[in-house]
């Protein structure tokens, strides 16, 4: 018998015998439904953060329906991203011309409008016309990633709900709660404003796992406030740890 295994035995020795004298406290007994619980969220952020979709380069094609409360468009749209630095998207109708051609940087936004023939030069301040929940860079790259967004573990809570497992944290600012499948796949995300009532809802399905990583290739995105707008994004043709150009016209320095 090894020492470890040694003072393993002797250490539960010890506890059956104060149990049975009396001299633990009562409120000394653990709660089995508690730590299975604790066990479970454990296994799931730790599967979350295993899951969380990686690249150095990334190119798709996707598929993409907007609509709003005035009206629907289908379009395509061509992406191509470094991570942790540029994303970079053309913007095209079914069968058109392109119209439209964006850059993301990590403290820009670049747009080239083919039909209003302008070049503009935007902060991440200006998504707070549209919502109170924070857009930065790393807001979008985790979208096109389809990693949890403002989700912490460490100040998680967890309950069932239906065929879901709910992981939801919450700061001063957002609540962000997290719905995995019963292979821990996740099917929704909802992050919420606390100051007013905006919120933004993700729906990820068809999986498949291009590169030791699952990604979702079939999401429904939903922005919920002042204006709601949803799009139905169908990906395609995707392609990893390809270097990439970013061909952009103007200075995006």
């Amino acid at each position: 018998m090894t020492a470890k295994r040694l003072i393993s035995v002797v250490f539960i020795f010890i506890t059956a015998v104060l149990s049975s004298c009396g001299l633990l406290p009562k409120g000394h007994k653990i709660d089995k439904a508690y730590n299975k619980e604790l066990t479970e969220k454990r296994i799931a952020d730790s599967i979350l953060t295993a899951r969380q979709f990686n690249y150095t380069w990334f190119h798709a094609k996707c598929k993409i329906r907007m609509t709003d409360k005035e009206s629907s468009m289908d379009f395509t749209a061509t992406i191509r991203a470094k991570k942790d630095s540029a994303i970079w998207l053309t913007v095209s109708p079914f069968l058109g011309i392109e119209v439209a051609r964006i850059l993301f940087t990590k403290d820009s936004v670049f747009i080239i409008n083919r039909i209003n023939k302008s070049n503009d030069r935007l902060g991440y301040n200006v998504m707070r016309n549209y919502t109170d929940i924070p857009v930065s860079f790393y807001t979008i790259q985790d979208l096109l990633c389809g990693n949890t967004i403002y989700y912490q573990a460490e100040n998680s809570l967890m309950k069932r709900q239906d065929t879901s497992l709910v992981l939801t944290s919450s700061d001063e600012k957002l609540t962000s709660s997290v719905y995995l499948n019963r292979h821990y796949y996740i099917q929704q995300m909802i992050i919420q404003s606390q100051k007013a009532d905006y919120s933004l809802h993700i729906q990820q399905r068809d999986y498949f796992i291009p590169d030791k990583t699952p990604f979702s290739q079939n999401r429904t995105i939903e922005l919920r406030g002042k204006e709601n707008v949803s799009f139905e994004v169908l990906f395609s043709k995707l392609t990893l740890n390809e270097i990439q150009s970013f061909p952009f016209p103007i200075n995006s320095k």
